[in-house]
Parts: C-alpha cells; structure tokens; sequence
C-alpha cells in the first residue's frame, strides 16, 4: 500500500504504520482453519464480553512481535473487568452513603500523605502512558494502567481509605470521596480506547454520583496531571508502611495465620497516629511497642529499611514445629525437583518427546526453583530470628 500510494498517489498514504506480529497458537504454530487451530472470537465475546476480548489482545501484544494464543488468554482481561466493575460499586456505594452528589474538586488541598501519594502516583502514571501512546507502545500503555489500577489504587489505597472511612468521616466525605473518583475518572478515561463498553457504562452510572463534565465517556477531555508535588518525605512514609504491611501479612500467611488475627510487634522507630492506624488496620496489629520495651517473647525479626521488626506468635502458633512443616516441605520440593531434572536431561525424553511436553516440563522445574527458593528465604529468616 505504501508503494502503490506513491505510485498512484504521488505521496504516501499513512501518516504513521505499526508493524504487527503474526497470531499463533500455544505451540508456535501460525493459525489458520486449515490447521484447525483457531480461536473463535465471537465464542469469547459471547461468553466474556469485548472488552475481555481486545483488554488481552492488546496487553499480551508487543510491537512487532508473535502473539501466542492458547484457549485461556482471555482469562486476564475476565479478571480485570471484574476487578474495574467492583472498584467502581464501592466507591459508588460508598458515595450513596452520604446521600450527597461528590463534587470533583480542581484543586486538591490540605490532603494527608496517603492521598498525596496516590494523586502524584497518578500523575506519573498519567506522564507514562501519553509517551506509550505516542509511541504506539499500546500493549506497554495498557499494562501500566493495570499495574496502576490493580497493585498500587486497589491493592493499597482503597483499603486505606477505609480507615478514614471508619475513624474520620468528615475528611473522608471532603476529600477522600473526591479523590477515589478522581482517579477513578481518570482510570476510566485512559481505558476507554482499548475497553470502550464496559468504561462507557460506568461513566453512565458515574453521572448519578458526580459532576462529570460530559454525558459520555467518548467526548471527555483526557485526563491533565494534578501538579501536586511528589514529596520525598511522602514517598518514604508510604514505602515504609507498605514495607512493614507486606512483611507481617507475608509471614502470617506463611503460617497459615489470618491476616485480621491481631499480634504485638516490636520497632525501632515506633508508627504513630495514622501510619500506626494503617498498619494496624491492614496487617492485624494488636500493639505497638519499641524494641526497649520487650519482654522474653520469641520474636521474629525482620531488618527493614528504617530499623527493625519484630513479630510476636506468641500464643497463636509454635515456631519450632512450623520450622519442621518448612523443613518436610523443601524435601519434598527438592525430591520433586530431582526428578524432573532427571527427566528434562534424560537422552530419551530430548530426542522423543515433543517440543511442546518438553516446554512444559522446562516451566515446571522453573516453577519448583521458584517456590524452592522462597521456601529457603522463609527458613533462613526463621531460623535466624532473635
């Protein structure tokens, strides 16, 4: 088409040209009905929707590289429009709570630190995926808006706000409400070319809840960066907090401890007033004392990145016979894993099995160094507690 428009045309047709890949299957092979290896995609349309449909397309598709398709590709853009659709029923809920419709604010002020994290993690977000775009990186645009979305706005800040939901209804109601929709707005904007159905439906529900500035999605303007300053102390504060959250649920679910089932913890640096109420809200913190103030409890201690933690089971499970659970478990991985190699570098399994059973294998002895690995991490940490 390029040599015919300057032939014809005395000119060149398009503006700009994006190289694809080609499509195959699981196994590398190109598709085709002759090979008879195709994927309807009115079947995934009918049973999951478009927008599950073009969401995994386009996120799986880097330029000019093969896709590779297999008959759970979908599964992903499923999960995500589920995840979309049950983040915006809680932050409408939530609104009809308060019987009052959110007013967007333009300028935000006198926020805490955790909305000032998140509003400037936006504008990042926002600086990163116009550059994808203009660079027609879609599949790297659309997965930054799922990292955003699904790790840092719901993993994190929706549970968050909670806390203010619960402790402090007036700064909740004037600035959290209009900072969830905020993001969520500009969420819903930057999704809207690659899943336009499902965002178009909620920007219509959004309508009810808040002055949005258009009656569709398809006419709104772009979303602009707040400009708030993203500053380091901030960044700290949530890093840290995030830091001691992810430690103390890590180690619970190791033992098969409940999140919401509250211990004692021990600091070098004390969190105090709304770092202490997030902590203790999102990783089940009973009481906080300084490192001084211990008793001949035994503590499991993690060196963060400011001080050390340290982690009291005392009462709720017995640390010698968890760490004969973890040494009858890494046996087992390392028996299993013996195997497989045994298998993978068998001279009969090279030049008789096929390509594909020998794929599978190669991700299942990675799988097992992976999971042999965190075990190892789990007992050296255990092991050496004080």
């Amino acid at each position: 088409m390029v040599m015919a428009g300057y032939e014809f045309m005395g000119m060149h047709p398009f503006e700009n040209i994006v190289i694809h890949g080609t499509v195959r299957d699981k196994t590398g092979r190109k598709m085709s009905k002759s090979l008879g290896n195709i994927i309807d995609p009115l079947e995934i349309i009918e049973k999951y929707g478009a927008d599950s449909l073009r969401f995994s397309l386009i996120s799986m598709t880097a330029a000019g590289q093969d896709v590779f398709l297999s008959p759970t590709f979908y599964i992903k853009g499923r999960n995500f429009m589920n995840k979309l659709w049950n983040a915006s029923r809680f932050i409408v809920n939530t609104a009809e709570s308060f019987g009052e419709k959110v007013i967007l604010n333009k300028q935000f002020e006198q926020l805490k630190f955790p909305e000032i994290w998140i509003l400037t993690s936006l504008d990042e977000v926002i600086e990163k995926v116009n550059s994808s775009l203009n660079e027609f990186r879609l599949n790297e645009a659309i997965n930054l808006l799922y990292d955003f979305f699904w790790h840092t706005f719901c993993d994190w800040y929706l549970e968050i706000s909670k806390v203010h939901q619960e402790q402090e209804e007036l700064y909740f109601k004037e600035k959290i409400l209009p900072v969830l929709f905020h993001i969520h707005i500009s969420l819903l904007k930057m999704l809207h070319p690659f899943i336009p159905f499902i965002t178009e439906k909620l920007w219509r529900v959004f309508l009810d809840y808040c002055d949005l500035e258009t009656e569709s999605i398809m006419i709104s303007s772009w979303p602009e960066k707040t400009g708030i300053q993203r500053e380091k102390d901030v960044i700290e504060e949530m890093e840290n907090i995030m830091e001691i959250i992810t430690s103390i649920r890590n180690l619970k679910m190791r033992f098969g401890v409940p999140v919401s089932r509250q211990i004692n913890c021990f600091f070098d640096k004390i969190p105090e007033g709304l770092s202490a109420r997030i902590i203790s809200k999102l990783a089940g913190v009973g009481k906080f004392s300084g490192f001084q103030s211990e008793k001949k409890e035994d503590l499991l201690i993690k060196n963060l990145r400011e001080g050390r933690i340290g982690m009291s089971f005392a009462g709720i499970i017995d640390v010698q016979k968890e760490l004969k659970k973890l040494y009858k478990e890494r046996g087992k991985l390392q028996g299993y894993l013996e195997k497989i190699e045994k298998k993978i570098n068998s001279p009969d399994f090279t030049l008789k099995a096929p390509e594909d059973v020998q794929e599978k294998e190669r991700e299942k002895k990675q799988e097992l160094e992976e999971l042999l690995k965190n075990l190892e991490r789990d007992i050296e940490f255990i092991e050496g507690k004080k």
